[in-house]
């Protein structure tokens, strides 16, 4: 059986291992990640100038030509905006238009069409109208007799479902009942 100082040994020889190979592999990137010679800066060389400013300076400095000037600046002026002036005055004479209406006919009753689907309707409302002198009569009835003594049937309670009862009226109960919901009750990974 292998010691526990050897176990400790060979996961240190592993890590160190690892780490050998990780410092190896990141050195073989940054060498291919490097730029190659004709794109890196000569020491002799002042750096290159700033990229230019659009493709068109870009291209003409790679061309050799020398910059043309750009085109002039047009600047339209904005129209002022329209003053409302005072309407013009109206003309001295306005033609009139004559237009003659019926008299209104005073006393006409209003007709509705009673759809098919709607008679039930009309029945429920007549029925609600009547619905206040129902209940005024309903209760004339029950004043009229007197109200007798009522007695109360109770049926005798279980004892365990009175231990159950008495249990949880107690801290001790209470705290036990918790408990027991928490156990007994459904995973917490399954809870909303």
């Amino acid at each position: 059986m292998i010691a526990a100082g050897h176990i400790n040994l060979i996961g240190l020889i592993i890590v160190v291992v690892i780490w050998v190979l990780s410092a190896i592999f990141k050195r073989k990137q940054d060498a291919q990640s490097e730029l190659p010679p004709e794109l890196k800066p000569r020491r002799g060389q002042p750096p290159a100038s700033p990229a230019a400013s659009n493709w068109e300076e870009e291209l003409r400095r790679v061309l050799g030509q020398s910059p043309s000037e750009p085109p002039p600046m047009i600047h339209k002026s904005r129209p002022l905006p329209h003053r409302a002036s005072a309407p013009p005055p109206l003309p001295a004479y306005e033609p009139h238009i004559q237009v003659s209406l019926p008299d209104p006919q005073p006393n006409i009753e209003p007709h509705f069409q009673h759809l098919p689907g709607l008679t039930e309707s009309t029945e429920r409302y007549a029925e609600a109208m009547t619905l206040e002198q129902r209940v005024t009569r309903h209760m004339s009835d029950v004043t009229r007799t007197p109200v007798g003594t009522t007695a109360t049937v109770r049926r005798e309670i279980a004892p365990e479902v009175f231990e159950a009862v008495s249990a949880i009226r107690t801290q001790r109960g209470a705290r036990a009942a918790v408990l027991a919901s928490i156990i007994l009750g459904p995973p917490r990974a399954l809870e909303p």
